[in-house]
């Protein structure tokens, strides 16, 4: 066997396990964004609960960066730059521009209702556009716009990789995504296609491929279990260590505690994303794993009527709230996300 890398097209399969990970981590965004609502409206004693929850499921984006870089880097055919942009134009650029046009519509629309009523000028559209152009945080907008960053590296990625040893490109891999990490440290974001932002996240997308090849044919569900249950335990330590730092600053961003590049939050997406390389699965989960993507672009329309329409939900204490919020919001963007394929795909005919 060569020591350079395999031309083959094993990353076309399907594999159940990154099925069942995407899946999860869907639904870890939509708790995470229910979550907020929570932290920044404790209820009594529930503060401790949202902001332990809130860290566990916060590892969804890298690990969406990561299954990213997993099956993008490890197809040869990427190394095309013209076969990989034409194919991304229907995979991110198509529902980039849907869903740009249907959130700027959505909020405008909100401002202009706003204006009606007397309870906002002209200052609400302002602060629309600022927020549309820069992909704030905590909306899956900015999540596409880093994305589109990173896919304009793709195809030198592939090409390092093809024409690289295996241990050459994991150990300077290694080295890149421990940079990138550092980086989270030090950056100040100002757009979500910030070069400095798109960088940080690549550390992300280079680690789960490296992780994913080095994990290909390794299969072994009680390792699968313990590196789970570390991942968990990790996460619910660093949630205390959030609520403790929510608790004397009433503030929530913390590059060293709620930041993704946080050395916790690091340790646990890797965990997780190892776990689930290990675990060996039967079912096939492709129906609904590709309805993941479109659900994390809806969801937050969803949540923001749920929470616009008063729903007595988030009236409830935060174990009750998150969980039925989070059930309904997915049930709904599911809905919605099925829908929206099926538009799409008769379009395209």
């Amino acid at each position: 066997m060569s020591k350079f890398h395999r031309q083959t097209d094993r990353q076309t399969d399907r594999q159940n396990n990154y099925d069942l990970l995407r899946i999860i981590a869907a639904l870890a965004v939509i708790c995470n964004h229910t979550t907020d609502y929570y932290i920044c409206h404790p209820q009594e004693n529930d503060l401790w609960f949202s902001c332990v929850v809130w860290s566990l499921v916060s590892v969804a984006v890298p690990i969406f960066f990561m299954l990213s870089g997993a099956f993008l880097i490890s197809n040869d055919k990427n190394a095309d730059c013209r076969y990989f942009y034409k194919h991304s134009l229907g995979k991110l650029g198509i529902p980039l521009l849907v869903f740009t046009i249907f959130y700027i519509s959505w909020y405008v629309g909100i401002s202009l209702v706003k204006m009606a009523l007397g309870k906002e000028g002209i200052v609400g559209i302002v602060s629309v556009a600022k927020y549309i152009v820069t992909g704030w945080h905590g909306h899956p907008l900015w999540f596409m716009y880093t994305l589109l960053g990173i896919y304009c590296f793709i195809p030198l990625l592939v090409r390092i990789r093809k024409y690289t040893t295996v241990n050459c490109f994991r150990k300077y891999g290694a080295i890149f995504s421990l940079w990138c990490v550092i980086s989270f440290l030090d950056i100040n974001i100002g757009t979500s296609w910030n070069i400095g932002l798109v960088a940080c996240y690549m550390g992300y997308v280079v680690s789960g491929y490296i992780l994913y090849d080095l994990l290909l044919s390794k299969k072994n569900n009680f390792v699968a279990a313990i590196c789970l249950i570390c991942a968990l335990l990790i996460g619910a330590g660093n949630g205390m260590m959030l609520y403790e730092y929510v608790l004397a600053t009433g503030e929530l961003r913390n590059v060293w505690v709620s930041s993704a590049g946080a050395p916790l939050m690091v340790i646990e997406a890797v965990l997780v994303f190892v776990g689930f390389a290990f675990i060996r699965i039967k079912i096939n989960l492709f129906r609904l794993s590709v309805l993941t993507f479109p659900v994390y672009l809806i969801h937050k329309f969803v949540l923001e009527v749920l929470q616009k329409a008063k729903c007595e939900i988030w009236q409830w204490n935060s174990f009750w709230g998150i969980l039925i919020s989070v059930f309904c919001t997915f049930i709904l963007s599911l809905l919605l996300a099925w829908m929206y394929l099926k538009i799409y795909s008769v379009l395209r005919k």
